[in-house]
């Protein structure tokens, strides 16, 4: 709809769209000369507005200081704004924030940290993924305005709370699904990284680090079936060659974690002096990374031959579980969960927590419980049929 400008007896309006009018009242004058003016927006029909401008006239008069410095979005404009000349992310995102977020009376308003009430209850009706944005904005803008003498307290001291999106709580996976993916994703630029991360518990960031040289790999003693006496009849003597041919070799390897990529600081150290830990694999994952190992170069290495970055990794994952892929027949993890999975099995394996934290590089053994642990649905359908046993041998 068009706009349309008006000027009344006491100031000006303008209608910006149904029922929706903006008004400018200016009264006096401020210590630089400029006229004392108050922006806001009004809700209602054109005498609505011009009672709203009547009113705001008659305040203004009443409190010579009112509007004597900046409002919030002159502020914002003329001042926060022009400091950051250049035009990072984050500054658009300053402008973005202070554009849909911030309310409209408290950016045309003077320039002052509204209530924590009011803040809250702000705050309160965003969406969870934006409530954080929203109050970064406003809190550099106050703070900047806190900066410059313009308010006379630090502002925002009071912790506020903030809403919480409820995300579906992630699964693992059980020993079915990991034996199955063993066997399926075999041949794929990601099978190395998912048999490091599933069998010895790395952070994504340590598997995309990982070079061949970093891996050692350990025979373990070949151990004969034993024979039964059957078996000593029948035997002639002469399928000793045979009995031995069909004995496994098993290995187990060793794994240096002493590094992790990361997208902001590229490769570093790992997240603190525990995470600097050899992990040992078991033949489960041992055996199928021994059959694809290389003697040097990056364990998870892409088509073009060069080390996946930090965002590749997550889209190649995800793009296995598509119809007609590799894993497509498994439910869909996160390539972060492998992690959890381990520290989950290895508790359902009863290994001590003491031993699963120092696997996972932890310095305390609460952190696997209240983070990575989930149990699986064998678990609890497990924990069910012990107290089932429990209840009837109480009968």
């Amino acid at each position: 709809m068009a706009s349309s400008h008006k000027r009344s007896n006491y100031g000006y309006k303008k209608q910006i769209g149904p029922n929706k009018w903006a008004i400018r009242v200016g009264v006096g004058y401020k210590a630089d000369g400029k006229i004392r003016q108050i922006r806001k927006t009004v809700y209602g029909t054109e005498a609505d507005a011009d009672a709203a401008i009547r009113a705001l006239k008659d305040e203004m008069g009443a409190n010579p200081t009112m509007a004597s410095g900046y409002t919030l979005d002159e502020f914002f404009n003329n001042r926060f704004i022009p400091d950051r000349s250049d035009l990072t992310k984050t500054t658009l995102d300053f402008h973005q924030n202070m554009w849909k977020h911030v309310p409209d009376a408290w950016k045309e308003g003077e320039l002052k940290e509204q209530s924590h009430a009011a803040i809250q209850r702000w705050i309160s009706s965003l969406a969870p993924g934006v409530a954080h944005h929203a109050m970064r904005t406003y809190r550099a803008v106050l703070r900047a305005a806190w900066y410059d003498d313009l308010l006379p307290k630090e502002p925002l001291q009071k912790p506020f709370r903030y809403p919480r999106s409820k995300k579906p709580k992630l699964q693992v996976w059980g020993v079915e699904n990991i034996l199955y993916v063993i066997e399926h994703l075999r041949g794929d630029s990601m099978y190395a990284i998912f048999l490091c991360m599933c069998g010895g518990g790395l952070r994504r960031e340590e598997g995309i680090a990982l070079d061949w040289e970093d891996i050692t790999f350990e025979e373990l003693p070949v151990i004969q079936p034993e024979k039964s006496d059957d078996d000593s009849d029948d035997n002639d003597g002469n399928d000793a060659e045979e009995e031995q041919a069909i004995v496994p070799v098993r290995y187990i390897a060793r794994v240096k974690v002493f590094s992790a990529i990361t997208d902001v600081e590229g490769e570093k150290g790992t997240k603190n002096d525990a995470s600097y830990r050899i992990v040992t694999l078991g033949p489960t994952f041992a055996n199928p990374l021994h059959n694809v190992a290389k003697s040097t170069g990056p364990v998870c290495m892409s088509r073009h031959k060069r080390r996946m970055s930090t965002s590749q990794v997550p889209k190649h994952w995800k793009h296995l579980f598509e119809e007609g892929k590799a894993l497509d027949k498994v439910p869909f993890i996160p390539i972060s969960r492998l992690r959890h999975t381990n520290s989950t099995l290895m508790r359902d394996a009863q290994v001590e927590d003491s031993v699963i934290a120092d696997f996972h590089g932890h310095t305390d053994v609460q952190t696997d419980k209240r983070h990575y642990l989930a149990p699986t649905k064998a678990t609890i359908d497990g924990a069910a049929l012990t107290l089932e046993e429990y209840i009837s041998a109480a009968c």
